[in-house]
């Protein structure tokens, strides 16, 4: 799952991607190791949950805003991600993509966003910053992929 979701981001436009890895690291690196502008962040600290992966690929990320991938969403194809990547303004706080009025991932920081995922905790994202927020753009998309994650058995069979 996670092969497809490194090959989706190391085909699209991104200049540069952070792969935060965790339990299983290194059987999950392998998949990015032919892939040029992937670099590798290991978090230790994974089982304190999502915020802690992000955090750890904002920090090892360049300066400036940033799109956060999930693994566990290997249906998002890189036409996506250039798209997205395409309706970012510079004025955004957060970009989120939305597919029949329904957010999705993946999302697009600014720097002021990535400041304040460094305050989250636990098993969450950085979905909860955008809630009352100005400049949040919510960018519609026409591939429900940014609504399919992969987390228990059950979401095989969708």
């Amino acid at each position: 799952m996670a092969a497809h979701a490194i090959e989706a981001a190391a085909n699209s436009n991104l200049r540069h991607i952070i792969l935060v890895t965790g339990q299983d690291g290194d059987a999950i690196a392998a998949f990015a190791a032919a892939a040029p502008k992937v670099k590798r962040a290991h978090n230790a600290d994974f089982q304190d949950g999502m915020s802690s992966s992000l955090q750890v690929g904002l920090a090892n990320a360049p300066e400036g805003p940033v799109m956060v991938l999930l693994a566990d969403m290997p249906m998002v194809s890189s036409a996506v991600i250039d798209a997205l990547l395409g309706a970012w303004r510079t004025d955004a706080y957060a970009l989120i993509p939305e597919y029949n009025g329904q957010t999705g991932n993946p999302v697009i920081l600014s720097a002021a966003a990535r400041a304040d995922a460094a305050t989250l905790t636990g098993d969450r994202g950085a979905r909860r910053l955008f809630d009352g927020r100005t400049g949040v753009i919510h960018h519609p998309v026409a591939d429900a992929a940014v609504l399919h994650d992969f987390d228990a058995k059950a979401d095989f069979s969708r």
